[in-house]
C-alpha cells in the first residue's frame, strides 16, 4: 500500500493511515499477508520475520516502534503490514542490512559497463563515472584554491569510498567531483557535479604508520544525481577467493611514467597476486611484507618491463573488474588504492580489499539512502 501525506494534523494523518491499512487488510492482499490451505487468510503475528522487499527481511512490530515509520511515510513508500492489534497496526519494520546485503541492494542501481578506451603510471585516459577527484584546501570553501590529491569511489547517491590516509583531517577535504575525466580547472558543458563533503568516517581501527584499515567514507550534503556520466560501482557481494587470478583495472589522476601529475583520469591494467606471492615479493621490505593481512589484495601490472602502476596522487581510487551481477555486466570494485614501494616497480601494488569492510560500510549508511534504490 502506498501511503501518501496529506493536509491536517498529526492525529488526522495517522487516522487516514490507519483506515488505508484496514480497508487493505480487509480486501485481503494475499501476497502480503498470506493464506491459509483452507483458503482463510491469515496475518503474521507481532515479532514473527516477514518480507520488507524482496531479499530484504523485517520483523512485525507496532508502527510507533519501528524506526523507519515516519521516513518511509515521508518518501511515501509502501509498508507492507502484518497485523493489527486493537486499531494498532502493526508493520513490517526492516532490519538493518548486512554489508551483502546493502551490496546487492546498491548493485540494482548500477547500470551495465561501457567498454573502456585504455596516473597511472603507463595508464590510457578513461571516462569512468563512478570516481570521483576530492579537492582539498584550506581557505575554506573556495573552488579556485583547490588541491587535488586523492581519488574516491561512489558507491550510491552520498557516500563515496576512499583509503583513510587520504583523509589528512576532518576539515581539509571541502569538495567531491565526478562527471569529467579531466582534472577541474574549467567548466565542462555543465556535466560535472561538484558536492561539498558533509563528514567524513574514518575506519576506528585505522593504523596510519602499517596503513592498516586504510579506508573511510565521505557523505556529501547533497545527493549526486545519476546521469551516464556519474554513477555508483558495484560492491563485492560476496568474499572472493583473493588467490584466484583476475584481470583488474585501476584508475586514477596520480603521477605517471613522467613523475608529473596527470590532468586526465587514467586507468590501466593488472592481474591479481596472491597473498603469500605478495608478501614474498616484499620480503626485502618487511616494514609492507609483514603488514599484508587477508584485509588486503595485491595486484601488479602485466609487462614485466613496462609495468603499470598506481602511484602518488592515486590513493584511495579503485581496483576494479568487471562482472556478471544478476545476469548484466557491471564495474565491480574489489579494493581500493593503498600502498606500495615506488611507481611502477616490480613489486604489487597492496590495495584495501572492500569485501572484508561491507558490514563496516553497512553500518554507517543511511537508512535514507538505502530507499532510494526501492
Amino acid at each position: 500500500m502506498r501511503l501518501i501525506g496529506c493536509a491536517g494534523n498529526a492525529d488526522s494523518r495517522w487516522t487516514v493511515k490507519v483506515v488505508l491499512l484496514l480497508a487493505l487488510a480487509i480486501l485481503g492482499a494475499k501476497e502480503s499477508i498470506g493464506e491459509d490451505n483452507e483458503g482463510l487468510i491469515s496475518f503474521p503475528d507481532e515479532s514473527d520475520v516477514c518480507t520488507f522487499q524482496p531479499g530484504w527481511e523485517g520483523v512485525c512490530q507496532s508502527a510507533a516502534s519501528c524506526s523507519w515509520t515516519k521516513l518511509l511515510i515521508r518518501k511515501h513508500y509502501d509498508i507492507p503490514h502484518c497485523e493489527f492489534i486493537g486499531t494498532e497496526p502493526i508493520v513490517c519494520c526492516p532490519k538493518n542490512l548486512t554489508g551483502v546485503e546493502l551490496a546487492i541492494k546498491l548493485s540494482e542501481e548500477v547500470p551495465s559497463l561501457h567498454e573502456l578506451t585504455y596516473h597511472i603510471h603507463n595508464g590510457q585516459p578513461a571516462d569512468l563515472p563512478f570516481v570521483a577527484a576530492l579537492g582539498y584546501s584550506n581557505q575554506g570553501s573556495d573552488k579556485s584554491a583547490y588541491k587535488w590529491h586523492c581519488g574516491s569511489i561512489l558507491i550510491s547517491h552520498s557516500y563515496l569510498l576512499t583509503a583513510a590516509h587520504c583523509v589528512f583531517n576532518n576539515n581539509t577535504i571541502y569538495f567531491a567531483r565526478m562527471g569529467h575525466p579531466d582534472v577541474p580547472s574549467v567548466a565542462h558543458n555543465g556535466i560535472h557535479q561538484y558536492r561539498q563533503i558533509e563528514y567524513l568516517i574514518k575506519h576506528p581501527e585505522y593504523r596510519s604508520k602499517e596503513k592498516q584499515n586504510d579506508i573511510a567514507l565521505a557523505k556529501v550534503m547533497q545527493p549526486f544525481i545519476f546521469v551516464p556520466e556519474v554513477n555508483p560501482v558495484c560492491l563485492p557481494n560476496s568474499l572472493e577467493d583473493k588467490d584466484k587470478i583476475l584481470k583488474l583495472h585501476i584508475a586514477g589522476w596520480g603521477s605517471t611514467e613522467n613523475m608529473k601529475k596527470s590532468n586526465k583520469l587514467l586507468w590501466a591494467n593488472v592481474t591479481t597476486v596472491p597473498i603469500s606471492k605478495c608478501r614474498e615479493a616484499y620480503e626485502q621490505f618487511p616494514q609492507v611484507g609483514s603488514k599484508i593481512t587477508d584485509q588486503h589484495y595485491c595486484a601488479i601490472g602485466n609487462n614485466e618491463t613496462d609495468i603499470s602502476d598506481a602511484c602518488w596522487g592515486d590513493s584511495g581510487g579503485p581496483l576494479f573488474t568487471s562482472a556478471n551481477i544478476s545476469g548484466t555486466l557491471k564495474y565491480q570494485l574489489i579494493g581500493i588504492i593503498s600502498k606500495g614501494v615506488n611507481c611502477g616497480s616490480r613489486y604489487p601494488g597492496v590495495y584495501v580489499y572492500v569485501g572484508s569492510y561491507l558490514d563496516w560500510i553497512a553500518s554507517h549508511v543511511k537508512i535514507e539512502d538505502v530507499l532510494k534504490l526501492l
